[in-house]
């Protein structure tokens, strides 16, 4: 008996029934201080938000500009290269009247064709950048969806 006393057990014999009743509270005395850091913290990302919003604006009116300048410059070296291309049939028709008569071989025949086909060649690739760089505005500008611009670049393999 004395044991049982001794060590916890139960000397009366007794059934009973034990429950346990736990409650757990939490209360938050100050919060103030990480509201505001969260706070300030999303007005500091919304503003490099606005800033990089701004930079890209930028940075997409500027490549608008230089592809509208890169266009206007096309076309004028367009029209500068159908005049020289012109001029050259001219004077291939001139030399080939020229060995006609004796006053040219046929390597100035030969010559004048090949400046031809020189200008010719200048010829397309001033359209090709003038192609590439319409292409660009049209899809920096975000009409490159548009039916009208899709059958003009289409029209303009025909």
């Amino acid at each position: 008996d004395n044991w049982l006393k001794k060590f916890g057990g139960n000397p009366y014999k007794e059934n009973y029934q034990g429950a346990y009743i736990s409650l757990n509270f939490n209360m938050i005395i100050y919060q103030g201080g990480v509201t505001f850091n969260k706070v300030r913290e999303a007005i500091e990302r919304l503003a490099q938000a606005k800033d990089s919003l701004d930079i890209n604006k930028n940075k997409i009116h500027l490549m608008i500009e230089e592809l509208f300048l890169r266009i206007k410059s096309a076309i004028t070296k367009l029209h500068a290269q159908e005049k020289l291309l012109q001029t050259n049939f001219k004077k291939l028709e001139a030399v080939r009247l020229g060995l006609e008569y004796g006053e040219n071989t046929s390597l100035d025949v030969f010559k004048a064709q090949q400046e031809i086909a020189e200008a010719d060649k200048e010829l397309t690739k001033i359209y090709y950048e003038l192609f590439q760089s319409y292409i660009e505005l049209i899809h920096l500008t975000g009409q490159f969806n548009n039916k009208k611009y899709i059958s003009l670049i289409k029209n303009s393999f025909q």
